[in-house]
């Protein structure tokens, strides 16, 4: 592949990858604040998985409106492409997100004298951190597929919309 190729999605989506870059670092404190809403709320059940799922897909939803100058329309054409070659770009600029996100938030519910009134949230057990994942790597799936969805003019095939679990 030619040089210049190779280097297009990096040029072409840099306002995205910037933007991205700067609301990672965001995070942390989006998942503290709806700890706080959870606890004002009084949710307190799963109060750590709920409060990562709506980080994320939150930071999902926000990147796929940022994507969209990006993505071509599918109103003049039908699309026709199965892999958008801007999607692994795209995608790579979340590697690690998840776990690292994950790491953070345990990190703060075990120095939270306000979840030290519930066990499971400020130092969960394997199994529960299990289910946490899990829930994560689906969000994971479903962000990707909808990435490469709108990036080849498609339109979006999944509701980024928090489960009521």
């Amino acid at each position: 592949m030619n040089a210049s190729l190779a280097q297009l999605p990096d040029q072409t989506l840099g306002p995205f990858l910037e933007w991205l870059s700067q609301r990672r670092l965001q995070l942390g404190k989006d998942y503290q604040h709806r700890v706080q809403k959870e606890l004002a709320a009084q949710q307190r059940t799963e109060l750590t998985r709920r409060a990562l799922l709506a980080t994320v897909l939150g930071l999902y939803d926000e990147a796929l409106n940022q994507l969209a100058p990006f993505c071509p329309s599918s109103e003049n054409s039908p699309p026709t492409l199965v892999k958008s070659p801007l999607t692994d770009t795209v995608l790579a600029g979340f590697r690690g997100l998840n776990s690292g996100l994950l790491v953070t938030a345990l990190g703060h519910n075990a120095g939270s004298c306000a979840l030290s009134n519930f066990p499971l949230e400020h130092q969960p057990d394997p199994d529960y951190v299990s289910v946490i994942n899990a829930d994560l790597a689906s969000a994971w799936r479903d962000f990707a597929v909808s990435v490469n969805a709108r990036l080849c003019g498609h339109s979006n095939p999944v509701s980024m919309a928090t489960p009521d679990r």
